[in-house]
């Protein structure tokens, strides 16, 4: 089960289901843009959590009209009831551990100090408790890395978890930047819960937030792969020379669409690590 926390108004549970699991992420994405704000990812199905005067049907079939060549074209929906979902999520949330380093554990679990790194995360309605494969190799990828005196931007950092495990890993300078309310909220709140002072968050999208001065050692872009390829120059022009650039949100089949974007902005590809068809790429600047 993924994030879902916090629902204190009336939300209505749309359930889709779904016959190939890497769509989730795509609808995810796009139910967001409308409004959804949680969601729970299973095997064979999506449900998507919205508030009950932001549900629009003919919104939702528009976007599901987009994908019925592959299978999802019926849904349901129901107005939930009322209970503690803070409560339902504890029941739910395990810790995640990641490289037999790294743990990403709740307030309510206990501390493993047999871990190289820990982070305790309140993920409220935000993506990112590294529980889905996009963040995991993402992180998996940080724990290779040195950021020891780096500058990082963080695109599309949702729960804020990436910073927070950059700075914990010594970077000097973080700027964390998404263009959803509740991602900013939960991001301060994570970082303060890490004793992490040295990230400074913005509301809105890279072109919106970071000047054309403005120069990174290393950038985590975890977000979609329309969105990636979109921004892909943005990122090139904002990363230093021999500066590092960690992708993912997208699935190993995307990765040749990904280098004929990344070649011309004077990325060069490194590595990759990849999980159930999901692929984090690392690119240097040259």
């Amino acid at each position: 089960m993924s994030e879902v926390t916090n629902i204190s108004k009336r939300y209505i549970e749309v359930t889709i289901p779904i016959k190939q699991v890497e769509f989730s992420e795509i609808l995810i994405a796009e139910l967001s843009e409308i409004g959804y704000d949680s969601f729970a990812e299973y095997p064979d199905r999506l449900e998507a959590f919205i508030e009950t005067n932001l549900f629009q049907i003919a919104s939702l079939e528009e976007i599901l009209k987009k994908y019925e060549s592959v299978g999802i074209k019926e849904y349901s929906h129901i107005l939930m009831e009322d209970k503690n979902w803070n409560e339902e999520w504890e029941k739910n949330f395990e810790p995640v551990v990641i490289e037999n380093k790294l743990r990403i554990r709740a307030t309510f679990h206990p501390a493993d100090p047999t871990m190289e790194w820990e982070i305790v995360i309140d993920p409220k309605m935000s993506f990112g408790t590294g529980h889905h494969e996009t963040t995991a190799l993402v992180m998996a990828n940080q724990t290779e890395m040195s950021f020891k005196g780096k500058t990082v931007l963080d695109v599309g950092c949702g729960t804020g978890i990436l910073s927070v495990l950059a700075s914990m890993k010594g970077a000097i300078n973080i700027v964390a930047i998404d263009n959803n309310p509740w991602c900013i909220e939960n991001t301060t709140e994570n970082l303060s819960l890490n004793h992490i002072s040295n990230c400074d968050i913005r509301f809105g999208t890279i072109s919106e937030t970071v000047s054309s001065d403005e120069k990174f050692d290393i950038i985590l872009a975890n977000i979609t792969r329309n969105v990636v390829l979109t921004e892909l120059p943005l990122y090139a022009a904002c990363l230093n020379i021999g500066g590092i650039l960690v992708l993912s949100g997208f699935f190993e089949h995307d990765l040749e669409e990904i280098f004929e974007r990344t070649e011309p902005c004077g990325l060069i590809y490194q590595s990759r690590k990849n999980k159930n068809n999901w692929i984090s790429p690392v690119f240097t600047k040259k």
